[in-house]
């Protein structure tokens, strides 16, 4: 199978794991998801100044409300371990950047994201999250496996940050 294909699958897959937890949550609801595509596509400065820009390109952005908790949005990132690492940094700085340059809320409005990125081996998860804590990565950036999602629910408590702690669900 192509990786094109493969990485196609892997985020349709999350959308349905995403709708199936949401129709099984009475506290929650799915109220937009909008598949990665150009329209997705930021450009931001580069605050290493390697770069002209960073790019913002995810998988997926989707939004859910909360019962008593109110809105969160989300962007995706599907990592089939094709990518370096030091590529993955790259782009948490660039979502970083996204957010403290305040260019995410000039184009959606909202205030706050988080980044989910899914990994297809715990390996490959330890790998990423570690590269995220060297990149200055913390509670933003949520992680797990897809073994993680279909064990248990995209809104389980299952997704782990930069930060060593328990793993959250999506809902705290």
């Amino acid at each position: 199978m192509s990786f094109c294909l493969e990485h196609t699958l892997a985020v349709s897959e999350f959308r349905v794991n995403l709708e199936l937890a949401v129709a099984l949550s009475a506290a929650t609801d799915l109220f937009f998801y909008q598949r990665g595509d150009k329209s997705l596509v930021s450009r931001v400065s580069d605050p290493s100044r390697k770069k002209k820009y960073l790019v913002v390109a995810p998988d997926a952005f989707f939004g859910l409300s909360i019962v008593g908790n109110g809105k969160s949005y989300f962007f995706l990132e599907v990592d089939l371990g094709t990518e370096t690492l030091t590529r993955f940094a790259e782009k948490i700085t660039a979502y970083k950047q996204f957010w403290k340059s305040g260019k995410y809320t000039d184009i959606y409005s909202y205030k706050h994201f988080r980044v989910l990125t899914i990994a297809e081996s715990g390996r490959r998860l330890m790998n990423l999250i570690e590269a995220t804590r060297k990149a200055g990565g913390k509670n933003m950036f949520l992680f797990t496996t897809f073994s993680q999602i279909e064990k248990h629910s995209v809104l389980g408590q299952i997704w782990q940050s930069p930060i060593p702690g328990k793993p959250i669900n999506l809902l705290e």
